[in-house]
């Protein structure tokens, strides 16, 4: 009798327990929900530069409404310095400014295009006002490698502006394309994107290997052994190899424009257990209002969150690589979308930074009439910015036209159009 007596009494205990337990985990899911925790950590460690709230809306409503302030901003001030101006970059190379990558004020359309049909979008007004703001923020700013100002500017705009999920509406199944994208890094900094054609052919942008100003290689790639150098698909199933003779082959005689900038690259792949097929690479013409899937790292991120995680728990601050600062354009607060097609060039308004050069531009993924193979649908590469206002940037996408005036190009971003 006692002994079922104490069975009993340890059952109402454990019982009593687990029904606290439960209760303090749901006080604390309302009192506080993970987004706002998330947001005190990041308010934590900007505190000094009194950022405001993570969430709370800009001064002026509708910002993303006011086409001409917003591209008045994008103008004035780039992601990148003056060109011709000497700059180290995240991995410390100096590029010259030839892929000047920039982050812009969101512009967001509720009629778009995808997979060729026409999709209306329910536009969060308030979340778009929230990333205009963070934007302009993080413009003011120059990127500065371990600089506490300028990450908590980038870490405020990657969370109002960025995702990490892939989830979009012309990308049913985001793991497909991470199948194909290639990262290229040296010793774990990543500044390049790519992607496979095949198990033997990676399309990229030139100028991540190649100075635009004068069509030599990078002094990194030009060395015996390359040491360092790593490219691996987004997935980690893929193992690429680049030789370094396939890379002096890209070389140019002189300067050379947005047209040449994407190019073919032979390599060697080597698989991981587990890899799946390749998906089929399609290269479509670009319309405008095209929804666009454009992926990869955004620079100096993976330092910001490190140092972030370093502050708020200096015992034990966790580890962050290239694969944590992946982003794509949060479809809610700053959409990513073909603006215009203008001869070689596609202006976008993806959000972008400089590791995403060579990154594809992708308009759909999808499986063909057996279900058993995936598609992609590729409608060019990623560049840079265009034209030479405001210094840096693709001349070719400075030729105004009746349709698309020069003075709207420095609010996009720019890729190649069309396949190769």
């Amino acid at each position: 009798m006692a002994a079922h007596f104490s069975v009993r009494y340890f059952d109402v205990c454990c019982l009593f327990r687990t029904l606290c337990v439960t209760s303090l985990i749901i006080f604390l899911s309302l009192m506080f929900p993970m987004g706002s925790l998330r947001a005190e950590g990041l308010s934590d460690y900007c505190a000094p530069y009194a950022y405001g709230k993570v969430g709370s809306k800009p001064a002026r409503k509708n910002y993303y409404e006011d086409v001409i302030k917003y591209k008045e901003l994008a103008s004035g001030v780039r992601y990148r310095g003056e060109r011709n101006t000497p700059q180290v970059n995240s991995l410390g190379f100096k590029h010259g400014h030839e892929d000047n990558t920039q982050v812009i004020p969101p512009d967001p359309l509720e009629d778009v295009i995808s997979n060729g049909k026409a999709l209306a979008l329910d536009i969060n007004v308030s979340k778009v006002d929230v990333c205009a703001a963070s934007i302009s923020k993080l413009q003011a700013l120059e990127p500065m490698e371990s600089d506490k100002k300028y990450a908590c500017a980038l870490l405020m705009m990657d969370q109002d502006c960025l995702t990490s999920s892939a989830e979009q509406a012309n990308i049913p199944d985001p793991q497909v394309p991470k199948r194909s994208l290639v990262i290229m890094s040296f010793y774990g900094k990543a500044f390049c994107t790519g992607m496979l054609l095949d198990e033997h052919t990676i399309i990229t942008a030139r100028h991540c290997f190649i100075r635009q100003s004068d069509g030599s290689v990078h002094k990194e790639f030009d060395v015996s052994g390359m040491p360092g150098f790593s490219v691996q698909t987004m997935d980690v199933k893929r193992r690429v190899v680049i030789s370094k003779e396939a890379i002096s082959a890209l070389r140019m005689s002189g300067s050379f424009d947005i047209e040449k900038d994407p190019v073919k690259i032979p390599v060697e792949t080597v698989k991981a257990m587990g890899a799946l097929p390749l998906p089929k690479v399609i290269f479509k013409p670009a319309q405008a209002k095209q929804l666009l899937w454009v992926a990869g790292p955004f620079a100096l991120l993976d330092q910001a969150m490190a140092m972030k995680n370093a502050y708020l728990n200096p015992s034990t601050p966790s580890s962050v690589d290239w694969q944590d600062s992946i982003r794509w354009s949060n479809s809610e607060a700053a959409q990513c979308r073909v603006e215009a097609v203008n001869k070689a060039c596609i202006y976008h308004t993806c959000q972008t930074s400089e590791g995403y050069s060579g990154s594809p531009m992708i308009s759909a993924v999808y499986a063909d009439s057996t279900g058993a193979n995936k598609i992609i649908e590729v409608v060019g590469v990623h560049s840079g910015t265009p034209g030479s206002i405001q210094g840096g940037g693709w001349p070719a996408c400075a030729t105004s036209s009746a349709s698309f005036n020069a003075s709207d190009y420095s609010a996009y971003n720019v890729g190649r159009n069309g396949g190769f």
